[in-house]
């Protein structure tokens, strides 16, 4: 069992738990059935366990989903146990992983397969790095360092429409009903299929939502 001491941040899930280190380790928590802890397995565990495979990262934002996680990072220092700050943050290039449930590519690796074990490189644009994730139910939202967002997971049946309609989409796209506005932030509903929501708030202090009504029909992002 890990320790909890020094936890800055936390994320709950669907079915699990995500905690954030000052240290910039992840540790989870609760059902792993799609590999959403990043055990490298589908157990689960009552306690507290260490995330694997991003040891040579210091982790400074996590994200549960439904039953999948997302996680922004950046290179330790010199393959140190380098504390978790902004400066650390800005000085170095983002990296994001996923792992967990990838039925309908919520993980956004490129990859169509049902799930990812460990955490995995999210697929990213030459020269695009995410500095901000939140992950949804079905969908994961990613906003770029020039305040650009960018989408990926199920069309149908969620609250994300990319560059690819209502497809799915296994690597983030940019979301059209959002072009020319800087998103400062954002935030998806963790469950809800059909229902599942979207809001994000601009850099010009708009506030917009997406989602679908009672029949289902996608409503794109507005005021």
């Amino acid at each position: 069992m890990a320790s909890l001491q020094g936890v800055v941040a936390a994320s709950a899930g669907g079915h699990h738990a995500l905690w954030l280190t000052h240290e910039g380790e992840v540790l989870a928590c609760g059902c792993g059935s799609e590999g959403q802890l990043g055990r490298n397995s589908q157990l689960s565990s009552s306690v507290p366990v260490a995330v694997e495979g991003l040891a040579q990262f210091t982790v400074t934002s996590v994200s549960a989903g439904y039953v999948h996680s997302v996680a922004v990072a950046v290179p330790r220092a010199g393959g140190g146990a380098a504390r978790r700050t902004r400066s650390a943050s800005r000085a170095a290039a983002c990296r994001t992983f996923a792992w967990g449930s990838n039925s309908v590519g919520e993980c956004g690796v490129g990859q169509q397969t049902e799930r990812v074990l460990v955490p995995t490189a999210v697929v990213a644009e030459a020269g695009v790095q995410y500095s901000a994730v939140a992950a949804g139910a079905y969908s994961t939202v990613f906003r770029d360092t020039s305040g650009v967002v960018w989408g990926c997971g199920g069309g149908s049946g969620t609250a994300l429409v990319t560059e690819l309609g209502e497809e799915d989409a296994w690597a983030p796209r940019r979301l059209p009903g959002l072009a020319g506005r800087a998103v400062v932030d954002f935030a998806l509903t963790k469950e809800g299929g059909v229902y599942e929501a979207a809001v994000f708030h601009a850099a010009d202090g708009a506030a917009l939502g997406t989602g679908r009504d009672v029949n289902g029909r996608l409503l794109h992002p507005q005021q």
